[in-house]
């Protein structure tokens, strides 16, 4: 599996713009699980880690997805989907195509978890994100987040967050407990 879908991804990052990416972006999940879920590389996209990354050291629950090639590369190609501006049209796009499925459709809502392994990289990320569920009004989005600095930028700036977005503040990491913790748990 690991040479399969590594030749796979290869072929892929020498044309992304080009060239659909090999794995489907976005896990759907089973009748215990009936959800959407989004990831991508751990460490590498959580500035908010600490004791659970130590870069590398420390132990965060999302390595245990590498023993699986198809997940450690999806997590690999979304990462290269969401730094650039035409991947991440790419994202919309097929989340687009996904919620107008015969699967979904249908549904009053579907539920997105955002970031199973991974986190919001930076504010552009972020913000990206939260205008997907502003302009998807089907989406219930929820994740798990370390990022807390990045959220409490918004808040200071007067954001609106999208109604249908609910952060799970993540145990742990540089921002909890500090300043910024504390003006996300006031909202």
């Amino acid at each position: 599996g690991w040479f399969t879908y590594g030749a796979l991804l290869k072929s892929w990052l020498g044309n992304p713009d080009k060239i659909k990416p090999p794995l489907k972006l976005f896990k759907i999940g089973n009748s215990k699980l009936p959800f959407l879920s989004w990831s991508t590389l751990p460490g590498v996209n959580c500035p908010g880690a600490l004791e659970c990354w130590l870069k590398g050291k420390g132990y965060c629950y999302s390595l245990n997805a590498f023993m699986y090639p198809a997940a450690f590369f999806r997590m690999l190609q979304n990462t290269v989907l969401e730094r650039s501006k035409w991947g991440r049209a790419y994202i919309t796009n097929e989340l687009n195509n996904l919620l107008n499925s015969p699967q979904f459709k249908d549904r009053e809502y579907v539920t997105l978890r955002l970031y199973v392994d991974g986190d919001f990289k930076s504010l552009k990320l972020l913000k990206f994100w939260l205008e997907i569920a502003k302009n998807n009004p089907k989406l219930n989005i929820y994740g798990y987040s370390k990022s807390l600095h990045l959220f409490a930028e918004l808040v200071r700036t007067g954001y609106e967050f999208p109604k249908n977005y609910v952060l799970n503040g993540s145990d742990g990491g540089k921002f909890y407990g500090g300043k910024d913790h504390n003006l996300i748990k006031e909202q």
